[in-house]
């Protein structure tokens, strides 16, 4: 996987970025690089994204606009493609999805809560995965993974020992809400310090989509299920916790898609005729199994876990893979990652 590093003002990174990802790009937005599911015309007007972006964060706004003219785009053919993250633009097929495992400081070695994700996406976007460490002039320095394709990030830590991970769920947008949960993420790293001040970032945003966002300090782990007009938050000081693809908590749960619900007709064929949340609980109940297994975990057996488990943990065939795979100790500023084809994990370094 590329790992790229960014120095500098938010208008500099930007720059870089779209340098760095010109060709990716432009292979993505004319070369074909992905199916039609993806390519089509977004049911949100990009120009009204790009204007949401510049009025709610607009120093993500001035970044974005720097990506596109380092990247020589005009930004109407971007936001197509980084819209996609919306809910009412995915109708119920999320471009990326996850399980998370979090462990409080009871259950892990090192006396500090740890967080492992499996990042699953369709295979096709395998090639735009990135790492990215950003060194920028008056905010958090990080540590993230994502994809080129979308606005914000997947999973990363912070300097100030905070780490986020997100889990996108199959849910249509519900309200007017249209910034997407990538870009929140990416905002709390820029941002908190603590699962407190993520806590009420993440309250006040006006979220485009559905999903759960686990925030991790030396502290306590924080587990945020969210719809744009709903949010329930959960603190975790001891014990651990598991996130898949449906909610869990209370007053979730009761607006969350009814289980016995398939996908629709207009999802990718491998999908059509399975129930969405199929994988989902098999996956959440066998990764409780192995959870439960030992009392204490380390970074080698929690590592091992999310890289060598069967099906449920690591998803292997059908529409959605374990595309990559994220452990982090936010105490200890430390994030580990590893590709699909299951190499060991590498340390990237803040």
């Amino acid at each position: 996987m590329t790992v790229l590093s960014f120095t500098g003002e938010k208008k500099a990174i930007g720059l870089e970025e779209g340098k760095a990802y010109r060709d990716v790009l432009e292979r993505v937005i004319w070369g074909g690089a992905i199916p039609d599911i993806y390519s089509s015309n977004p049911s949100i007007d990009p120009a009204v994204f790009r204007r949401a972006l510049a009025s709610l964060l607009p120093d993500e706004g001035e970044r974005i606009e720097a990506i596109c003219r380092g990247a020589v785009l005009d930004p109407a053919d971007l936001m197509p493609i980084w819209s996609r993250e919306l809910g009412a633009s995915f109708s119920l097929v999320p471009p990326v999805t996850a399980l998370i495992i979090a462990l409080a400081y009871d259950r892990f070695a090192e006396g500090v809560p740890a967080v492992g994700v499996n990042i699953d996406a369709p295979i096709f976007l395998l090639p735009f995965f990135v790492s990215r460490k950003y060194h920028p002039r008056g905010s958090y320095f990080s540590v993230e993974l994502s994809l080129i394709t979308i606005a914000g990030t997947l999973a990363g830590i912070n300097d100030q020992g905070l780490g986020v991970a997100l889990s996108l769920k199959p849910f249509e947008a519900d309200g007017s809400g249209i910034i997407p949960l990538s870009l929140i993420v990416r905002e709390v790293l820029r941002r908190c310090r603590d699962t407190r001040s993520a806590l009420r970032l993440i309250e006040s945003m006006p979220r485009g989509a559905s999903g759960t966002i686990v925030v991790a300090d030396a502290y306590s782990v924080l587990v945020v299920e969210l719809t744009p007009n709903a949010l329930e938050a959960r603190e975790i000081r001891s014990g651990s916790c598991v996130v898949s693809s449906h909610f869990l908590l209370p007053t979730m749960m009761g607006r969350d898609l009814p289980h016995l619900t398939t996908w629709p007709a207009a999802a990718p064929s491998e999908l059509i005729g399975k129930r969405i949340y199929e994988m989902s609980e098999r996956r959440l109940d066998r990764a409780w199994e192995m959870i439960d297994s030992k009392k204490g975990w380390d970074s080698q057996s929690l590592g091992d876990v999310l890289l060598d488990r069967p099906q449920e943990i690591r998803i292997s065939s059908g529409f959605y893979k374990t595309s990559a795979s994220v452990l982090m100790i936010p105490a200890k500023k430390t994030l580990f990652h590893s590709t699909a084809k299951k190499d060991k994990f590498t340390r990237i370094f803040l």
